[in-house]
């Protein structure tokens, strides 16, 4: 006989979204003469699931960004649906969405789960030549030579840091 898992009969999560739900009617046979094989009999009946929307949007750069995910949108039938956005921010491209324009398309929906951004990471510089036997006033220095906006005020920036260094270790030994 066959074996029968009664799991819901409605979606759970996203994971889900693309199966088909319902039930089993089982029937089972009581007439002495027949075979076990034939003894159980089962039907999978279909029942209407809740619309659960996964959108996944790859931004192009250079292109309005809030527009290609309203164009995604446009897609689909969001009336009573349960909606989940992913959006990939093209590298080097800060995150413009306008959130609201976003959440007006969706309000036929019966929930919006999120608009959630995705970023690729992004490789660190190491800093291979800071040593730990260097000074403080070495390292904050390496440090703004990394940063060309600050390349005008870096010995401003680095007095500063001693001074402030300093009353750290006096504030150090009043403790």
């Amino acid at each position: 006989p066959a074996i029968i898992y009664p799991g819901s009969i409605e979606r759970i999560d996203f994971g889900e979204r693309k199966e088909q739900k319902g039930f089993c009617l089982v029937t089972i046979n009581n007439t002495p003469d027949i075979n076990l094989e034939n003894k159980t009999n089962f039907e999978f009946i279909k029942t209407p699931t809740r619309n659960l929307i996964q959108i996944e949007v790859k931004l192009q750069a250079n292109k309005d960004q809030t527009t290609q995910i309203l164009e995604e949108l446009d897609k689909h039938d969001l009336n009573g649906a349960i909606i989940k956005i992913l959006y990939h921010v093209p590298e080097n491209e800060k995150d413009k969405i306008d959130l609201q324009i976003i959440q007006k398309k969706c309000e036929p929906a019966m929930h919006l789960v999120g608009i959630i951004p995705i970023r690729e990471n992004q490789v660190r510089e190491r800093r291979s030549d800071l040593k730990i036997s260097m000074d403080f006033e070495t390292l904050i220095g390496a440090y703004l030579d990394t940063k060309p906006d600050l390349k005008n005020r870096k010995q401003e920036l680095v007095d500063k840091a001693l001074v402030l260094f300093e009353e750290s270790k006096i504030n150090q030994i009043e403790e």
